[in-house]
């Protein structure tokens, strides 16, 4: 509910209420989110911390020192969910940093438990393993399934297979190649698309080297849930410039299937 409201607000912030309605029902009723609601994986609560990161990314409005250390915290979670959300956490804390070069107190007090909490996840790695690596836990899996060359069978499963890709159930999520370029066009809106976009290109890399594209015993594209926040801006732009009668149609025909 915490996800579905920030994605709503996310989407309202930029394109409008109309539009992020419309992105509202297109993610929070369809897969992956749906079912994966109930399941217990951390790409949920992961989510709802990079949709919180969105939106602090586009907010304007001037926050204390203090708020800004509680995100800081927030945000450090997301590598103690998992070891691939640290592209999150990478990603997102820069852009926020970068917003921040300006406000010296609220850069210290955002980047101080950033730093503090990366590096006890770090050590806890070490104590519990005896290596820093994050990737320790899980062996010589790592060096044998997480590979490079496994990101083409990667992307095509991830997207298109029959039985765990995205599209293949929501084909709604089409319309945001659509809003990617509408986003980056707008200059209220480019330093955020710039973020997103970097951000869902870099996970998406990244989880494509793993040969399990399919994540396990799980419901469909588990592995994207918590890209969905990023591509809702994405989507909602693409929604509120769609005024021509095919565009629309087409937009209503993609959403029907993928709430079906």
């Amino acid at each position: 509910a915490l996800t579905m409201l920030a994605v709503f607000d996310l989407a309202e912030a930029v394109a409008g209420r109309e539009a992020a309605v419309l992105v509202w029902l297109a993610t929070g009723f369809t897969v992956p989110l749906i079912p994966h609601a109930w399941m217990i994986f951390p790409e949920l609560p992961g989510a709802l911390l990079v949709a919180w990161g969105a939106l602090w990314i586009l907010e304007t409005t001037e926050r204390s020192p203090a708020r800004w250390a509680w995100r800081g915290i927030l945000l450090s979670v997301l590598p103690w969910l998992h070891t691939k959300f640290i592209v999150f956490l990478a990603i997102l804390g820069a852009a926020l940093a970068w917003r921040l070069l300006r406000r010296p107190r609220s850069l210290l007090a955002f980047t101080l438990p950033v730093a503090a909490i990366t590096a006890l996840w770090l050590y806890s790695s070490y104590a519990i393993y005896g290596s820093f690596d994050p990737e320790a836990p899980y062996g010589n899996y790592s060096r044998i399934y997480v590979l490079t060359t496994n990101i083409p069978h990667g992307l095509v499963g991830l997207f298109f297979d029959q039985k765990f890709g995205l599209l293949f159930y929501s084909p709604i999520y089409l319309a945001a190649l659509a809003g990617a370029y509408l986003i980056l066009r707008r200059t209220e809106t480019r330093f955020l698309g710039l973020v997103m976009i970097t951000t869902i290109a870099a996970f998406v890399g990244s989880t494509a080297r793993l040969y399990m594209f399919w994540g396990g015993s799980s419901a469909p594209a588990r592995f994207l849930v918590p890209l969905l926040p990023c591509l809702a801006p994405l989507m909602a732009l693409a929604f509120a410039h769609a005024r021509h009668v095919v565009s629309r149609a087409t937009i209503g025909l993609g959403l029907a299937v993928s709430i079906s």
